[in-house]
């Protein structure tokens, strides 16, 4: 026989980006014969693709007009499409004044990314900035306060990928073109984008220690159902139950990784996890 006790953690037991901790009323021997499992959880996919901590945050863009200038960029932590991420690219270009305006008076950049849905890619467009007497036939003029001038002849402009964002995006990092050029250069990820890097969560107890895991903790894991800003409710009615490391406990810790055993930062406190812990009842007799 086995006694069997719920235990529930919110926002209050958050001490820190990505891990929970409920302190008990006092402490308690658990031996080898009791377990723990997971009953519930109710957490908003509140996770960015694009953040420091996974060194993804990075872009340069080098502006090769009468003469070259590279701008290094840091792309704030959030949660980015790949039209938001253009969107936002457009705006350092229009900020840093790295545009021409046609006779329109739109405003035309030199650096575009788009999703390829055939290809199951994204594409880089590097366009060329014109000579001056080439946008003059274009109808193109330099925004006020641009600072620089025209190319003696059609340069691209050039987009360094770092490691990270490389990654994210499905390129090689590298700087697009790797020469300057004067045609139109298009470039398509060699690798399956990874625009949504978490696609599971991990959850791990230290009341585990299985000496056949890596991580030694794992109390159990399972996919991302929502999209970003949208709440994710997992219900167990049969929920596993791990036997736990036999030892003295004052405090249950949860944590949350991704399926790279990453840390996955929680920005949405308004979490509820509810754990079962069974102890064998003829232990609970000797106490």
């Amino acid at each position: 026989m086995s006694a069997k006790h719920t235990l529930i953690l919110n926002s209050t037991n958050k001490i820190n980006d990505n891990t929970y901790q409920y302190r008990l009323p006092n402490n308690i021997t658990l031996s080898k014969n009791d377990k723990i499992g997971l009953e519930s959880l109710s957490i908003y996919n509140s996770f960015f693709n694009i953040e420091a901590s996974r060194g993804n945050n990075t872009i340069s863009l080098i502006w090769n007009a009468n003469t070259t200038v590279q701008y290094d960029w840091v792309i704030p932590d959030g949660n980015y499409s790949l039209d938001q991420l253009n969107l936002w690219l457009q705006s350092k270009m229009a900020y840093n004044n790295l545009y021409l305006i046609n006779s329109d008076g739109d405003i035309v950049y030199y650096v575009e990314f788009l999703i390829e849905a055939t290809k199951y890619a994204i594409s880089l467009t590097c366009f060329p900035l014109p000579t001056s007497a080439n946008a003059t036939t274009l109808g193109y003029v330099k925004p006020s306060g641009a600072t620089w001038n025209f190319p003696v002849s059609d340069k691209t402009t050039q987009i360094t990928l770092s490691t990270g964002l490389g990654k994210l995006l499905g390129f090689t990092p590298s700087t697009y073109p790797n020469s300057i050029q004067s045609t139109t250069q298009v470039f398509y990820s060699d690798s399956a984008p990874q625009l949504s890097p978490v696609n599971s969560i991990i959850i791990c107890c230290n009341l585990l220690n299985n000496s056949l895991a890596i991580p030694n903790n794992i109390l159990s894991s399972m996919p991302l159902i929502k999209n970003f800003g949208e709440l994710m409710n997992y219900q167990f009615d049969s929920p596993t139950l791990i036997n736990v490391a036999p030892s003295s406990y004052s405090t249950i810790t949860i944590g949350f990784f991704d399926q790279l055993y990453q840390k996955l930062y929680i920005r949405d406190q308004d979490v509820i996890i509810r754990i079962i812990i069974e102890i064998n009842e003829e232990q609970e007799k000797k106490k």
